[in-house]
Formats: C-alpha cells, sequence, structure tokens
C-alpha cells in the first residue's frame, strides 16, 4: 500500500508559445498520490518482478492563462503497462536493490465549468526506475524512484508533459 504522505512527484509542463524564445512556455507541476499501490515479488533464484504500479494523483489545476479557462486535470492515474523482471542486487535476505525501464499508461480527465471530458490513456515511453526492498516477513518497504528526464508525452506539438520525477514509499499494510 502506498503512503501518500511519503510519496511525492513532479513534471514540467508546457504549452506552445509565440512569446518565449524557444516557443514553450513551461512550469513545474507538484503531483500527490491519494492512493496508490506497489506489487513485487521475487522467486527462489533471486529475479525481482514488479508485478503492479498504480498511482492515483490528486486533481491538478490548470491556470487560466493555458487554456482561457480555469480548468483541472482529474481521474489522473498512472499504471503499469506490463509486469516487468528487474535487475536486482541482494544485500542481504532482508534488502534488495532493482533497476530496469518500466512502460506506464496514463489516464485522466480535464473538468472546466462543472464539464469532465476523458482525455484518453496515452502510452508513455520507458522510463527508468530504481527499486528498494526492505523487510523481515511480515513487514515488508518499498521505496521506488522514476527519473524520467526529456519528453513523455506531446499532444499535437501544442501541450507537453517532460521530466518526470517520483518518489513512492509503500509499505505491507
Amino acid at each position: 500500500m502506498l503512503v501518500t504522505a511519503d510519496s511525492a512527484g513532479a513534471i514540467t509542463a508546457a504549452r506552445r508559445s509565440t512569446t518565449e524564445p524557444d516557443g514553450w512556455l513551461s512550469g513545474l507541476v507538484d503531483l500527490h498520490m491519494s492512493s496508490g499501490e506497489v506489487v513485487v515479488s521475487a522467486d527462489d533464484a533471486g529475479a525481482v518482478t514488479l508485478d503492479r504500479l498504480g498511482l492515483a494523483i490528486e486533481p491538478i489545476t490548470i491556470p487560466p492563462t493555458v487554456i482561457g479557462h480555469g480548468a483541472t486535470l482529474t481521474n489522473v492515474r498512472v499504471e503499469l503497462a506490463a509486469p516487468v523482471v528487474l535487475d536486482a542486487e541482494w544485500v542481504d535476505d532482508d534488502e534488495v536493490h532493482a533497476t530496469g525501464s518500466i512502460e506506464l499508461q496514463l489516464s485522466w480527465s480535464l473538468t472546466v465549468d462543472g464539464s469532465t471530458s476523458g482525455l484518453g490513456s496515452p502510452h508513455l515511453p520507458a522510463v527508468p526506475v530504481d527499486v528498494t526492498i526492505t523487510g523481515d516477513g511480515p513487514f515488508v518497504q518499498s521505496e521506488v524512484r522514476i527519473h524520467a528526464p526529456g519528453e513523455l508525452w506531446t499532444w499535437a506539438s501544442l501541450v507537453k508533459l517532460e521530466d518526470l520525477e517520483l518518489i513512492l514509499d509503500a509499505q505491507t499494510p
């Protein structure tokens, strides 16, 4: 189960602008988790699989200067597209560090003036992930770090998301 108080993220959002020297007006957006889950398994040979990763992100306010109206991204959810076996380095029986690349699926809606429309479910490019798992039997804690510099998504070369950072803390209930 995700510990939302200890999990956070940020992403850079940009829109096309004729007034900016590079053609983009961008800003850093804080991402606050409302819920989530991380499911990791290990087999007898020590291979570590990230089986499931799901994040529900709090609504994100879009300033009126971006699209001409106040708007909010709602129902924002990020999910692991498919389970992935990670490269694992076991420190001891109670700690493992695992790294690899994962593909994420984004789903979201846009709410403007009380009306909500789904924005589709873009498949994001592979991003690097680092997972640290510690624990002893009944209590297990994991930290998942995603650092994805560069462009992740664009729409019609008018809006883009880039430079994703996530630090997620999860533990057994």
